[in-house]
């Protein structure tokens, strides 16, 4: 687990173990994957909500199928435990390290790289400014290239010990530039999301949340 990542290892196991189970759909992103798209989220100029996040990350509009209600609150509880600990790294602007899968030996760094773009790609347009500046467009280059499977080995392997400063820099562009009304952060280091009952699902299905998950004999 890398030094910058301090979210409980029950949380990463958490994770870890549902992306890869079959209750997952087969194309639910990695934990590699979804550290860096998280980062991305966090880091960038607007709030994205999770109603709108989350399908992204199951990479299907039906979503997960979770057991039982216990197993869906398992699962987004450990979600925001990583949100608050990438937050929490970018703020106090502590060394970042991405969360490489170790098991990947010859493509670790790309999973997180296009989860990464992934993120900005929710808000391509909003991110516009950032690619537009010379200095940021490098390191969101740097990035790009990492992120596109088939990248030389020798490659990556530069590109992997340049991801802290790059990923410092882009949170740094955009904090300077965030409005007061656009300091987003605070919502997020809740220990578990607050949902209105007539607000769309956490779970991603679209509904209301008391029409889905806010039924309490119901697990979408």
């Amino acid at each position: 687990m890398p030094a910058s990542s301090r979210a409980s290892t029950s949380a990463y196991a958490t994770l870890r173990r549902f992306l890869e189970c079959d209750a997952a759909p087969e194309t639910a992103m990695t934990l590699e994957q979804l550290h860096g798209f998280f980062t991305a989220l966090i880091s960038g100029p607007e709030l994205v909500m999770p109603s709108e996040y989350l399908p992204a990350i199951w990479g299907d509009d039906d979503g997960p199928e979770y057991e039982s209600l216990e197993d869906a609150q398992e699962v987004m509880t450990a979600m925001m435990q990583l949100w608050n600990e990438i937050s929490g790294t970018l703020m106090a602007k502590r060394t970042f390290t991405p969360l490489l899968d170790e098991r990947r030996t010859n493509t670790a760094g790309v999973g997180w790289a296009d989860g990464y773009v992934r993120g900005v790609a929710l808000r391509h347009t909003a991110w516009r400014p950032a690619l537009d500046d010379t200095a940021t467009l490098d390191h969101m280059t740097r990035i790009i290239q990492l992120s596109e499977e088939g990248t030389d080995n020798a490659i990556r392997r530069t590109l992997l010990p340049q991801l802290p400063e790059a990923i410092a820099a882009l949170h740094a562009f955009w904090l300077a530039r965030r409005t007061p009304s656009g300091k987003h952060r605070s919502p997020a280091a809740r220990a578990s999301p607050k949902v209105g009952r007539n607000d769309p699902c956490l779970c991603g299905s679209g509904r209301k949340y008391k029409y889905c998950c806010g039924q309490p004999t119901t697990v979408h």
